[in-house]
């Protein structure tokens, strides 16, 4: 199940508001703890319920370390620890790099592979990342120990278990265990305004860069440099919009809910460095790999060569979660190299004008690997955005919006009319796409939009902006696609 989707918006929504509410309120929190948990199991099964054996095993048998690690004398816990690293570290490496990793294998040793048929679990990289950092807590004695229902909830939660954030104890467990259920007007206000806010950046502008993107993907042959780095940039903007409308709905849903869940994202495209781009993209993956990789590693307490290896190794990592692919390791260590030299270079400041220039350039290069799928593919593209090169492709490119359902009336009438405008028309659509997603990245992010909102002067006709996008948003749900995240 996704967010924008009529199923989710007109029923799962409703009902887990008005069910959570309800029962907070005339059964307790722990019924409505309950309540919240299975349409979590109805929410994550939705797509395949076979995915909910894995789930529920894995919380299973994770809350089976948290209740030993208080039972076992001291010198087990650190088996246990290792024990249950084992089940989740192995679980993500059978179902997502299992094929990966046996073809790379074959590969280099010249053995016939046929790759088994594996279902990727939905948002195993993040409920996986989950376990693992409320187990590591629970073995340094950071967390406590905590009851079945109250794991379940805190790994099901739906808001989070499909893309993010990846959530520590200490920011959900409080509430699960003090905070009483109430309704807060204000905050649901807020928590509302926001997920309209986010459905229609990924219905109206993620999903039209989309177009751009796979468009500019399947074309990659026909590409020349100035159509390559405009599909570079669509695909950056793409990624952009679709993973910022997920986090502002997932933390819109929880504010409706009453529940905090951390910023995820917080404008990374305005960073002045790579090292400031990774503080604001993915906030919680950066937070994860920082504590329980980077430092443990040693982090930058053990001299400058072992920082350097310690930084690689993080990022290899990184591009190694987001997929079982050489082109997302090869990601990483792009941005292991951006962040050194940035470091180096900007040492004693933070960045300026002409750096965030150069940083995003390097962060739209980056993205365009990112996106190959294969080295060949990767080829042909860097090469061509590395090459001068001019055919016109780029007026070609425009006309990637003609599956758009809101211009197939005006498509019709300039087919029989005016044929001749057409590709005047895809192009100054493109530019005001752009000229927008300009626009909404410097004006600041949803929460200071949404803060904006509630203090202005006119609030029937914010109510009523935030109601067209809603249902352009709705009678857009015809080309519904999942989001780039839930794929990592």
């Amino acid at each position: 199940m996704v967010f924008n989707s009529l199923l989710f918006v007109f029923l799962f929504l409703p009902i887990s508001l008005s069910g959570w509410f309800f029962l907070g309120k005339k059964a307790g929190k722990k019924t409505a703890l309950i309540f919240l948990s299975l349409m979590s199991v109805w929410f994550y099964g939705y797509a395949n319920p076979y995915y909910l054996f894995l789930i529920l095993g894995s919380i299973g048998i994770n809350y089976l370390a948290n209740f030993l690690f208080e039972k076992v004398k001291e010198n087990q816990r650190k088996i246990i620890l290792v024990l249950a690293l084992i089940f989740n570290i192995g679980i993500l490496g059978y179902f997502k790099y299992r094929n990966f990793f046996m073809e790379s294998f074959a590969s280099v040793f010249g053995i016939s592979y046929t790759a088994r048929a594996i279902i990727l679990p939905l948002g195993i990289s993040f409920f996986t990342l989950t376990s693992i950092a409320f187990i590591v807590d629970r073995y340094r004695r950071e967390a406590d120990y905590c009851d079945f229902l109250s794991l379940a909830f805190y790994i099901l939660y739906f808001p989070k278990v499909m893309s993010g954030p990846i959530v520590f104890h200490d920011e959900l467990m409080p509430f699960i265990r003090e905070k009483e259920i109430c309704f807060d007007k204000e905050r649901f206000t807020k928590g509302l305004f926001r997920f309209v806010l986010g459905l229609g950046k990924k219905v109206l502008i993620a999903d039209t860069f989309r177009l751009y993107a796979e468009y500019g993907m399947g074309a990659c042959y026909y590409l020349d440099t100035i159509s390559a780095w405009a599909w570079a940039l669509f695909y950056s903007l793409e990624i952009y919009f679709d993973f910022s409308s997920y986090s502002d709905m997932a933390i819109g849903i929880s504010n409706m809910l009453g529940i905090d869940l951390p910023e995820n994202f917080n404008e990374p495209y305005k960073a002045l460095t790579i090292k400031d781009f990774w503080k604001r993209w993915h906030i919680s993956l950066t937070r994860f790999l920082t504590k329980y990789i980077y430092i443990p590693l040693g982090g930058n307490r053990k001299g400058s060569v072992r920082m350097v290896v310690n930084t690689i190794i993080v990022f290899l990592i990184s591009g190694l979660w987001h997929g079982a692919s050489w082109t997302f390791i090869l990601w990483g260590a792009l941005h292991a190299v951006g962040i050194l030299i940035s470091g180096f270079i900007h040492k004693k400041n933070k960045g300026n004008f002409v750096s965030h220039i150069f940083t995003m350039i390097f962060i739209v290069f980056t993205w365009a690997v990112f996106r190959c799928d294969d080295f060949e593919t990767m080829g042909v593209i860097l090469k061509t955005m590395l090459t001068p090169s001019y055919n016109g492709f780029i007026f070609g490119l425009c006309t990637s919006v003609t599956d758009l359902t809101e211009l197939f009336p005006v498509v019709k009438i300039l087919e029989a009319f005016k044929p001749e405008l057409l590709l005047p028309m895809y192009e100054i659509i493109t530019v005001l796409l752009l000229v927008l997603a300009m626009i909404l990245m410097i004006r600041g992010d949803a929460k200071r939009r949404v803060e904006k909102i509630l203090i202005t002067r006119h609030p029937y006709l914010v109510t009523f902006v935030l109601s067209i996008i809603f249902v352009w948003s709705v009678i857009s749900f015809s080309n519904v696609t999942t989001f780039l995240y839930f794929t990592f």
